[in-house]
């Protein structure tokens, strides 16, 4: 970082993968692979979303043990998270990952073969769930500093919006063959399917390129979260957009998540409904990283406060009364401003933080977004008992929209300033 015109912070970028050729052909030096695992493991994410908690309750799970399954996988994403993201700077990230896909494809294949054999034993699914919640613990904070690693500087835009895009297309697909899947009473099925995905992941990522890391000295795990920290807590704009998403988790998806659905059903339609606001959320999240692909903005903190501001107030439009098809318009809008925000903010992270502390910092931020999100659906639900669904999503909407815009009184976030290098496009 360094000094702009008129006192500015600047984010000088240049390709560290050099310019010329190496430049023209940054999505050859393993990128593509890690699309593709990126993609397939997506679908099976989604699928697996909707045929769990189905195939446990058809096969006699009572719903207070589905609850403690799907607990136990969100507690074991959160005892190992932050672990991993000390893990990850230590170490090879790439392993990492690979390493996490084994572990989730053998505990779904296990929880497939217990699905199939009509075994309803909560502990023995929970012990299951808390694995695979570990597992994945262990692969976000590595994937969130493997991207530098693989692309020139100069081509993150790109890198990001094309693997957003990628990914959003899964999330899309995913639900509608889970749907299927269920409906058709092959739900079980579907958990091989996702225990699938998680071998052809492990499959691409195990052939990315080896890249060479600097050896890093022995310290306490405690010593390097600190390390990682300060520098979350030194870069004044990092922090800031780190409360405003944190605070967009706590209430606006929170309120989205858990009163959305009672809303659709008091008043928009009925889950019919909801599924068409969900696939228009999810085709504007498509058209998002598609749109962040030709984006470079000079001051990307700016836009990331701006766009958080905008997708805060989606629960404000879900509760206006407006006609279905108005609101999947905005809901289009609101997906895009997701994956736009996704990837502005973290090529603006990978470009401004040293990459030995990537993942630590990924960590923090997987952390708060694994903690808040049941906070939350307890404090939108409080709210909702005294006001009702549709004012409670109003206030939370208008509420959070107003503090992530307020962000830009910030100095330090309007004047972060980022200079862009041209890269040549692939096509």
């Amino acid at each position: 970082m360094s000094t702009g015109r008129d006192g500015e912070s600047t984010l000088e970028d240049t390709p560290r993968g050099g310019e010329g050729a190496a430049a023209r052909d940054w999505w050859r030096g393993g990128y593509v692979k890690l699309l593709v695992s990126q993609g397939v493991s997506a679908i099976g994410d989604r699928i697996s979303y909707v045929v769990v908690p189905f195939s446990l309750l058809m096969i006699g799970v009572p719903v207070s043990g589905l609850a403690v399954v799907l607990a136990a996988r969100a507690v074991g994403y959160a005892l190992v998270v932050l672990y991993s993201g000390v893990l990850a700077d230590r170490s090879n990230r790439r392993r990492l990952m690979v390493i996490s896909d084994v572990a989730r494809f053998m505990t779904q294949t296990a929880t497939a073969a217990l699905v199939f054999t009509g075994y309803a034993g909560v502990m023995s699914f929970a012990i299951l769930q808390l694995v695979f919640g570990a597992a994945e613990a262990l692969f976000k904070p590595a994937a969130a500093g493997l991207m530098p690693e693989l692309v020139p500087e100069a081509a993150l835009e790109r890198a990001n919006g094309w693997l957003g895009s990628t990914v959003n297309t899964g999330m899309v697909a995913g639900p509608i063959m889970g749907g299927l899947l269920v409906g058709t009473g092959f739900g079980a099925l579907g958990l091989v399917i996702d225990a699938a995905t998680f071998a052809v992941s492990a499959f691409f990522l195990a052939r990315l390129p080896r890249l060479r890391r600097q050896p890093t000295a022995r310290r306490s795990v405690l010593t390097d979260l600190r390390e990682g920290w300060a520098n979350l807590t030194r870069r004044r704009w990092l922090l800031i957009l780190f409360v405003i998403s944190a605070l967009f988790e706590l209430l606006s998806l929170s309120a989205v998540f858990s009163l959305g659905p009672g809303l659709a059903e008091e008043s928009l339609g009925g889950a019919k409904a909801w599924g068409v606001l969900v696939t228009a959320f999810g085709l504007g999240g498509i058209a998002g990283g598609v749109l962040a692909t030709r984006m470079a903005p000079r001051r990307p903190a700016v836009w990331c406060a701006v766009l958080l501001g905008a997708l805060s107030a989606q629960p404000l439009f879900l509760a206006s009364g407006l006609p279905v098809v108005a609101i999947s318009m905005l809901q289009f809008c609101a997906g895009a401003s997701l994956t736009v925000y996704a990837v502005l903010s973290s090529t603006l992270v990978q470009r401004a933080v040293p990459r030995a502390v990537l993942s630590r910092i990924a960590s923090f931020e997987l952390l708060a977004t694994t903690s808040l999100l049941p906070v939350g659906y307890l404090l939108t639900g409080g709210i909702a008992a005294v006001v009702g669904v549709a004012a409670a999503m109003q206030i939370v909407g208008v509420f959070t929209a107003v503090v992530c815009l307020l962000a830009l009184a910030s100095p330090d976030l309007r004047n972060l300033e980022l200079t862009k290098t041209e890269v040549p496009d692939v096509s």
